[in-house]
């Protein structure tokens, strides 16, 4: 504990005050203040109408910045919203020149507050309720978070199939508008980047069905969208080339599009 000084500074403590909230000291000097943990306040022996010297001050501030760069690492820390690995990256970055940032992680550590088991099992909850894959998530947690090994071991992933039929199925709700092949197909790529499997995805797939009277008229919709746009721009081979290439990208048969094309030449 620093001992009371008899030196005159050029800092003299106008007032103090405890943030019971905070659990923080605000230790004023004039127009300046600096914060202090509890902690950090014992160690000094403060008491208004003290003068600090320069360096004395200096310290202070320091340890204020600190206690700020803390709080903010606090708030990281909370809700399981980051890894450990996240919290000292961001810690890193905000620290300044003459902060120290591995004490501000090893303070964290030490006061409970990085759980990477808790924020694993969070994660992997929250991502399978959003329809993403067990090796989609441990892919993100190992390579991304950078949630140790033996961690990642004890998770629990019930139900994968289930799970990429949930997801195909609002897939199928989202692309209902595409002709069923270009609807299997969208979906199909959608489930693989959610890290299903090839062959699960194609099961998951596998019961989409059409609406004949809806593909009807979503195929007039487009054909006349596409007729309209381009035929103000091309003449009538230019028109038909541009006009079946954008209908059979939006997975419309070769066949349907002649036929209507047919239809419109009479």
């Amino acid at each position: 504990m620093n001992v009371p000084s008899n030196e005159t500074g050029n800092r003299t403590i106008s007032s103090l005050r405890y943030l019971a909230k905070k659990k923080q000291y605000e230790v004023c000097f004039e127009l300046e203040k600096v914060l202090l943990s509890e902690d950090r306040f014992t160690d000094y022996y403060l008491y208004v109408g003290k003068s600090l010297s320069a360096f004395e001050f200096r310290q202070l501030e320091r340890e204020s910045r600190e206690e700020k760069l803390y709080q903010y690492a606090l708030k990281l820390s909370l809700g399981n919203s980051r890894s450990s690995f996240e919290i000292w990256e961001k810690i890193k970055a905000k620290a300044k020149e003459d902060e120290n940032p591995k004490e501000i992680f090893a303070r964290l550590k030490k006061n409970g507050f990085l759980d990477d088991c808790s924020y694993a099992e969070d994660y992997a909850e929250r991502k399978s309720a959003e329809g993403y894959s067990r090796e989609r998530i441990l892919y993100e947690l190992r390579e991304n978070k950078h949630v140790d090994s033996a961690i990642l071991a004890d998770l629990s992933f019930p139900n994968e199939e289930e799970k990429a039929t949930q997801c195909a199925a609002s897939l199928e709700k989202r692309f209902a508008r595409y002709p069923l092949s270009k609807k299997k197909e969208k979906a199909y790529q959608a489930l693989l980047r959610r890290g299903f499997s090839p062959s699960l995805a194609r099961k998951a797939c596998a019961n989409y069905h059409e609406d004949h009277e809806a593909a009807k008229q979503n195929f007039e919709r487009d054909f006349v969208t596409l007729y309209q746009r381009y035929a103000r721009r091309y003449q009538k081979g230019e028109l038909k080339k541009h006009l079946f290439d954008g209908l059979y990208r939006k997975g419309y048969k070769m066949e349907m599009i002649e036929e209507r094309w047919e239809e419109e030449k009479c």
